[in-house]
């Protein structure tokens, strides 16, 4: 709405004048500014507090805070006080205030985005990497895409929310930088409706993480991998990943010589499984640096995982072009660790702990993970 126009149709009404006086709709244009201006200052002032974006005290919001405590709007100062608050806004839109305003109401939403701290280097990455998990594992899911597509959104629209500044200028031009601030809206309302389902995507509590680092070992050490071909039958293709869990060794020392020997596991992991479980990956990936040797195997598990989706990618699609020997078939890959040499590295570094001293024990173990890089490179 062009402001100016409709007032000038609103004196032309009114008066019955053709000729309006340009001064008077000047005046008029600058009061409502600054009424706007005077209702959105407490809103911004709210938005820096509440998620502490500005840690010094900044000479713009002295001005504004004091601002508001005088009241300002007699007319004897109207044009200073409209040309401050102009330079203060400038290139600030209404889509922009409302923007504020909205995520201010929303602000669960940015809390759950520094929670989890997905505008660190780490944390876009980890994003990145989730949105492309799931984004695969929401296939013709409707719902899920919906509410996927708008947390991608406003990931870029929270981040000025959810970074510091070093000064209001600095924050509100990241306000201004933003793109499709309009449409932003309607997904951040799609977002905070959807809040637990998305918690529920990005949490991984320090159980689940342990089990996820625990499967990963297992994976290593016995993971084969079925691929099942069945869209000349009429059913839907899909893999799963079967491993075993072996007794340890204590156990087998502990147990009564005539007791008959601990049998192993088998387990399954299904393709929702296997899912859930890069997604734990991902978002631990950050909770291991401190123990280099699983740090090791995370990454590049994770870059296995990535491997056996294309694989998967790769065989759907030789099946749907008709090659005569993807119809119908079980195909199966091994992954697990044949030679044992994984499993005698990660004993090694184990033993280290005990039987290493401190002084060679740094020395030896960046030896043997130097190893155990190259073994699952291989």
């Amino acid at each position: 709405m062009n402001i100016r126009n409709e007032l000038r149709k609103l004196a032309a009404s009114t008066t019955g004048q053709i000729n309006i006086n340009e001064n008077q709709i000047d005046e008029v244009c600058q009061y409502l500014q600054m009424y706007q201006y005077c209702n959105f200052i407490p809103i911004l002032l709210n938005c820096i507090t509440s998620f502490g974006i500005i840690d010094d005290q900044d000479e713009v919001i002295t001005t504004l805070q004091t601002f508001i405590s005088e009241n300002r709007s007699t007319s004897n100062n109207i044009a200073d006080t409209s040309k401050t608050l102009n330079n203060i806004f400038r290139g600030l839109t209404n889509q922009h205030m409302t923007l504020i305003k909205i995520v201010v109401q929303y602000s669960p939403l940015v809390i759950m985005f520094k929670k989890y701290e997905l505008h660190s280097q780490n944390g876009r990455r980890r994003f990145l990497e989730l949105r492309d998990n799931l984004t695969t594992q929401f296939q013709l899911q409707e719902r899920n895409n919906l509410v996927l597509n708008a947390l991608i959104i406003i990931h870029t629209v929270c981040e000025p929310f959810c970074l510091k500044a070093q000064s209001l200028s600095q924050f509100l031009s990241r306000i201004q930088k933003l793109n499709n601030v309009d449409e932003s809206l309607n997904q951040l309302d799609i977002c905070y409706k959807n809040l637990q389902l998305i918690n529920g995507w990005l949490s991984s509590d320090s159980s689940s993480l342990e089990n996820a680092i625990i499967i990963m070992e297992y994976l290593y050490k016995t993971g084969t991998i079925y691929v099942f071909l069945k869209h000349l039958v009429g059913e839907k293709s899909y893999f799963e990943i079967r491993y075993y869990l072996e007794p340890h060794d204590s156990d087998s020392t502990d147990q009564d010589h005539e007791s008959p020997p601990k049998k192993k596991t088998h387990q399954i992991m299904s393709m929702t499984d296997f899912a859930d479980h890069k997604r734990q990956l991902t978002f631990c990936n950050v909770d291991v640096s401190d123990v280099a040797q699983k740090k090791i195997m995370l990454v590049q598990q994770l870059k296995l995982l990535k491997r056996l989706e294309n694989l998967f990618s790769s065989l759907i699609s030789l099946e749907n072009q008709g090659h005569p020997q993807y119809q119908d078939q079980c195909i199966v890959y091994t992954i697990g660790d044949n030679s044992r040499a994984l499993a005698s590295i990660l004993q090694s570094l184990k033993d280290t702990e005990v039987h290493v001293g401190d002084e060679s024990r740094e020395q030896f173990q960046i030896a043997k993970q130097n190893e155990l890089k190259s073994v699952l490179d291989s």
